[in-house]
């Protein structure tokens, strides 16, 4: 996947009802048809229960997330750091979601 095809992905995740995917005070890669934007990354056949609790960085999350070319996992973890920060407020804002992609050096490219 390009970086543009995951940006445009990020987006429409962000207004179709894929996001926010979260399970109580915790953000979750996968909850039911829910993904959080690095969830998005990990095929349904990598996916397991273990990767939830843990971090971008952790070695269960780097072995089976698909980085998109041209960005990495420093780039991930401020991408996620999106999603959560809006993750727990009782109205998902997709426009404040966009807002925040926009403002990532890695996606000054894109904009």
């Amino acid at each position: 996947m390009t970086k543009k095809e995951y940006y445009d992905l990020l987006v429409k995740s962000a207004t179709d009802g894929t996001f926010p995917s979260v399970k109580g005070n915790v953000c979750q890669y996968r909850k039911g048809s829910h993904k959080c934007a690095v969830g998005l990354l990990i095929p349904k056949d990598k996916y397991h229960k273990g990767l939830e609790g843990v971090d971008v960085f952790h070695d269960l999350v780097k072995a089976v997330v698909e980085v998109p070319e041209d960005l990495n996992i420093n780039d991930l973890t401020r991408i996620q750091e999106c999603h959560d920060s809006l993750a727990f407020y009782p109205n998902w804002n997709a426009n404040e979601f966009i807002i925040l992609l926009n403002k990532l050096p890695c996606f000054q490219d894109i904009n």
